[in-house]
């Protein structure tokens, strides 16, 4: 089967660079992670700010939204496309930071927004959206409802677009757009890198509905980098979907990485998931926390979520399950390694509790 690679660095870091208050985010240099790992170097780009936001979903959603308004990086020429075409809100679904992103967005462009949430969504994500002027709606049921909710509400209402990350049916374009949004973070990464003078081998990417992964697989596939999942034992659709040989969907969901807590892969990434993974490090709760715990001792602060590929990058060097997959992408021959802190504290009384008093995961 061919896979269509798309080519995300460009046009989206431009695009990104022309909106108001872009900064790249930085690129983290962790000896104490690497010599953990027995490796040379660890690299984090740290996402816990951008564009003012604490995670960063920002680059899908707002290339998304742009490129369904026709594509300009000028927030006057958006709002006047907006209004041609009769659009005054935007739905989407989410476990926090992505709803987040739109709502943001949304307010950018002085247009409405309508957010739902799984039950599982912690009332300070809720309430970030609220702050961003967008209304929530609870949905009690996993993530895979909340996504066909925004779905049907967009469909019943002529002046609303749907925008979600997660693509269950590959019936819209935009699943693909926040895949290639996404590509901006990983081009700041490879200039920072060669700043450095550096490189890497390998690339540990967290496993939601795996949008963030495709665009990190697609990067890394294209610069000769191997591509590793970080996935929640409580939500690994992923790794399900690849044990099958097709996506499927699986229920009962439950993690304490709330924003990977998914039940179905998107249908935009899974070609280039299936193609571009080599392998996928499945991982328990607590050991999102330990990393995050470590993390905030480098001064980088992470949400469960955003430390989940950390985690899964010690677990793939030191635990005897990982050892036939170490022995796949020849662990022993990897000097460097780039992991990616999606988030920061988007739960600031998790994050005390877990995270700055070590107490167990709840």
């Amino acid at each position: 089967m061919t896979r269509a690679i798309c080519n995300v660095g460009v046009s989206t870091l431009d695009f990104h660079r022309a909106l108001p208050g872009y900064a790249a985010t930085r690129l983290v240099h962790a000896p104490s992670l690497a010599t953990e790992a027995g490796l040379q170097d660890v690299w984090i780009k740290d996402e816990s700010s951008r564009f003012g936001l604490p995670a960063f979903k920002f680059l899908g959603a707002s290339w998304a939204i742009a490129r369904l308004l026709g594509g300009s990086s000028d927030l006057g020429e958006l709002r006047a496309a907006a209004e041609a075409a009769g659009i005054r809100r935007l739905t989407t679904a989410t476990d926090g930071n992505h709803g987040r992103a739109v709502a943001h967005m949304a307010r950018l462009l002085g247009l409405d927004a309508t957010i739902y949430v799984p039950s599982f969504c912690a009332e300070p994500r809720r309430q970030a959206i609220r702050d961003e002027g967008a209304a929530v709606v609870v949905v009690d049921d996993a993530y895979d409802a909340a996504v066909t909710a925004s779905l049907d509400d967009a469909a019943a209402d002529p002046a609303a677009r749907a925008v979600n990350d997660a693509d269950l049916t590959g019936g819209s374009a935009v699943g693909e757009w926040v895949i290639d949004g996404y590509g901006t973070l990983f081009a700041e990464a490879w200039a920072q890198l060669a700043e450095q003078g550096a490189g890497v081998d390998l690339v540990v990417l967290q496993l939601g509905v795996g949008s963030f992964a495709a665009s990190g697989v697609r990067w890394a596939m294209r610069h000769g980098v191997a591509a590793v999942g970080a996935e929640p034992a409580g939500a690994a659709c992923v790794a399900a979907s690849l044990e099958a040989g097709r996506p499927v969907t699986i229920t009962g969901t439950h993690t304490t990485m709330a924003c990977l807590d998914a039940g179905t892969p998107s249908v935009a990434a899974w070609p280039t998931l299936a193609a571009g993974l080599a392998g996928i490090v499945i991982l328990d709760d607590p050991a999102s926390d330990e990393a995050a715990r470590k993390l905030a001792a480098l001064g980088v602060e992470a949400g469960e979520s955003g430390a989940a590929s950390t985690a899964g990058l010690l677990a793939l060097a030191t635990s005897p399950a990982c050892a036939d997959l170490r022995d796949r992408i020849g662990f022993a021959g990897i000097r460097s390694v780039l992991v990616v802190n999606t988030e920061g504290a988007t739960d600031p009384e998790r994050y005390r509790d877990v995270v700055l008093s070590g107490s167990p995961s709840p």
